[in-house]
């Protein structure tokens, strides 16, 4: 479409293109979102462990680094496409699956990450629920997410393209069933389900050309 190539999966929610370009752009913002971590992969402090799912794992990249970095770990990244590698770390496993029907995995997990999944889903509530089934006691989710639309801190935007391209984006999306503005909800999703110790962590990105610090890349 348009140039394009898009996942295939039946029922699949996830509106954006799995094409070389795009796999470019995952690839790009997994360092971002390092960057901006200062290198880590992940903000909780995790206590042994054993099983790790990967929801969205896009190229893989996040999940192939994780299972690098823990090699007594299992890492299983899904994803809709099978744009993963073949080479990977022996102890990383990738499985096309839908996470927007009941999940059906047969273990339970100690770590549970998920990055940008605020436009993959109509019911990101359901999310919350299968992960929290299916975690292990004592286990942890982790969402890296982005809050939309774009903002500033001197209402430089007011009015400007970015909030108006912002604007037919989320009309987009919303006429397709998903709310772009749903990380804002996220911490009651967290506390519906039944999570407890939630915790919080903002972190700004610059766009466009003014920022100069190596963490703020835009």
């Amino acid at each position: 479409m348009h140039g394009r190539k898009y996942h295939s999966y039946p029922g699949g929610e996830y509106l954006l293109p799995n094409d070389e370009r795009e796999m470019e752009r995952l690839d790009l913002q997994h360092e971002l979102f390092k960057r901006t971590l200062d290198g880590r992969l992940h903000v909780a402090l995790l206590p042994s462990t054993h099983r790790v799912l990967d929801m969205g794992t896009g190229t893989g990249i996040w999940a192939m680094e994780f299972a690098d970095r823990n090699p007594m770990a299992v890492v299983y990244g899904i994803d809709l496409s099978p744009i993963q590698p073949n080479w990977v770390p022996p102890n990383c496993k990738f499985q096309i699956d839908n996470l927007s029907l009941p999940w059906e995995f047969d273990v339970k997990f100690d770590f549970i990450h998920g990055r940008s999944l605020f436009h993959s889903f109509s019911d990101p509530l359901h999310i919350f629920r299968e992960a929290f089934r299916t975690l292990a006691d004592g286990g942890i989710l982790e969402i890296q997410d982005v809050i939309f639309d774009f903002r500033s801190p001197d209402d430089s935007l007011k009015g400007s393209a970015l909030e108006e391209w912002s604007k037919k984006l989320e009309e987009a999306f919303e006429s397709r069933g998903i709310d772009l503005t749903c990380v804002s909800s996220y911490r009651n999703y967290f506390e519906e389900v039944g999570f407890e110790d939630i915790q919080q962590e903002e972190f700004a990105w610059p766009v466009g050309t003014w920022p100069k610090a190596r963490g703020h890349v835009s």
